[in-house]
């Protein structure tokens, strides 16, 4: 008997030692496995120990999960068992038991998961040969139902990622003495009330939801999701609208991280909705974030200038403050790319120069200078020309009468009308001159003007005249200062030689640049500047 007990142990022990290396069983995170137990079994009964035969019992079992620690099982089988009685005739009892078994794990591994387990269950017997003893004990019952109570423990080996060996041993007892039609004990007192049993088990399971399986249908396995720390239960672990799997295999985002990329927008907005790259927080490249250009400023993050103007997104936002989603944010008729890079006007503002024009008016239908309110530097606005006095903005002398035209305004002549330019009493009147630069000769262009003001001058011979010129700042006080006299002088000679007026009522003046005209914003107007004036003075 002993020597029989020896020779199972030592068969376990061996098969535990070949296949302790394998590693690869996930039994502690699995969802439920199935297998099939072959069970050596010991009967403990009122017949003498030592003269049982070969008993066995095949019991199929599933076990579920329920928590880190503890499994429910379930099994089924059939068993029998066969022994002599006190006279040597032979018995058989057969059984078919349903348990409920409660599996507690303290310490497992993916190699190996030994356990502990109780459990209760029923199980109907039937004495199928019957002994040839007979006493007052004997049992007049051939059958029946009857309860079973069960502890043992066990062993798990892994096999590989799915499959697994159980050995097993435990103590089993029904709840009758009946089972092998006998109710009384001659050799143990202590137990006559119940028949049980000893088995010893080899098993081979299944492990459904192991390493290699995708419970959440997120396309990673559960190891790999252990790996990654992502939840093997959930398909979306960070809840961004994507699988697990295709961050981790598609769109190398981060599982754990809904917003990868810090862009305000979540993985999955930005791969289904917005088409974004969930890896680059600004995909188009425009200084402004994804979900700045989506949540904050309704612009298109995949394009890097929304409204077509010119300018990145980003920088109208921050640098200019324009309207990133309007090509055109003060409505001056210019693009604000225009006005930035071109024009260099302010696209906040569609008058930059304050003359009364759009800046895009003065650009595309008056070509005037938007940041110079008065172009042709006569001393009247741009829009005050166009708007109030249909003069042209373009020439100082629309009426090509030899005065400029704000000097008419100012005094009350008609900007339109030469014949009223040259009033000589107490005048000073602005010649439209203008030389080469650097230069006293005057250019021909200018020449019919001034035969009109010799020919007013001819008609007062009377008066006097003084002929005063005036540069711009630039170059040395010293050299404008000669500038200015040797274009007077050139204006003189002019009057003498073509216009027939003699010398001695003519004389000359040079001022340089000691009397600036300015612009309202305090620069030199330089092309007013540059002038000459003939004085009348009063006689």
């Amino acid at each position: 008997m002993i020597k029989r007990y020896v020779s199972i142990i030592f068969t376990l022990v061996t098969f535990l030692v070949i296949f302790s290396s394998q590693s690869l069983s996930q039994f502690k995170d699995y969802s439920y496995k199935i297998g099939l137990q072959g069970n050596f079994l010991v009967p403990g009964n009122e017949y003498t120990e030592d003269k049982w035969n070969n008993s066995w019992l095949i019991r199929p079992y599933a076990a579920f999960q329920l928590s880190s620690m503890f499994d429910l099982g379930v099994g089924i089988g059939y068993g029998w068992q066969e022994g002599e009685d006190y006279l040597g005739s032979q018995y058989k009892s057969s059984f078919i038991p349903l348990d409920l078994r409660l599996i507690f794990s303290p310490v497992c591994s993916d190699a190996v998961n030994p356990y502990i387990y109780l459990g209760v269950g029923g199980a109907y017997w039937s004495l199928d040969t019957k002994p040839q003893w007979k006493d007052k004990y004997t049992s007049s019952d051939d059958n029946g139902m009857t309860g079973l109570g069960e502890v043992g423990l066990g062993l798990e080996i892994a096999l590989g990622e799915s499959w697994a060996v159980d050995l097993t041993g435990g103590f089993n007892s029904f709840l009758t003495d009946d089972f092998n039609g006998q109710a009384s004990n001659l050799q143990d007192k202590a137990l006559h009330d119940y028949d049980r049993y000893i088995n010893v088990g080899l098993g081979i399971e299944y492990i459904v939801g192991g390493c290699d399986t995708d419970e959440d249908n997120d396309g990673i396995n559960k190891c790999d999701e252990e790996k990654f720390g992502t939840d093997p239960a959930n398909p979306d672990t960070d809840g961004d609208g994507l699988k697990d799997g295709e961050e981790i295999l598609t769109y190398k985002t981060n599982p754990l991280d809904p917003d990868t990329d810090k862009d305000g927008l979540k993985d999955g907005e930005e791969v289904l909705t917005y088409k974004t790259d969930p890896n680059k927080a600004d995909t188009d490249g425009d200084g402004l974030k994804d979900g700045e250009e989506v949540l904050t400023y309704k612009t298109d993050p995949l394009n890097v200038d929304t409204d077509g103007d010119g300018l990145k997104d980003g920088e109208e936002v921050t640098k200019y403050k324009t309207d990133p989603t309007k090509a055109d944010t003060d409505g001056d008729g210019l693009k604000d790319g225009e006005e930035v890079t071109k024009y260099k006007t302010d696209p906040l503002n569609p008058d930059t120069d304050g003359d009364g024009l759009k800046d895009g008016e003065e650009v595309t239908k008056y070509k005037t200078d938007p940041l110079n309110p008065d172009t042709d530097g006569d001393g009247l606005k741009d829009g005050a020309e166009v708007l109030t006095h249909k003069t042209n903005p373009l020439d100082p002398d629309t009426d090509k009468g030899t005065v400029k035209d704000g000097i008419e305004v100012n005094r009350g002549t008609d900007p339109l009308d030469p014949k009223d330019d040259i009033i000589f009493k107490g005048a000073e009147i602005h010649l439209v001159v203008n030389f080469k630069t650097n230069s006293a000769q005057i250019l021909p262009e200018y020449y019919d003007s001034l035969k009109s003001v010799s020919e007013k001058m001819k008609q007062s011979p009377e008066l006097e005249f003084i002929i005063v010129g005036h540069t711009d700042d630039v170059g040395s006080d010293a050299y404008n200062m000669k500038l200015s006299k040797r274009r007077a002088e050139s204006v003189r000679t002019w009057f003498i030689k073509n216009g027939g007026i003699p010398a001695a009522k003519i004389k000359t003046e040079g001022k340089g640049e000691t009397e600036l005209i300015m612009n309202t914003d305090g620069t030199v107007n330089r092309p007013a500047s540059r002038r000459i004036i003939m004085n009348v003075p009063n006689k």
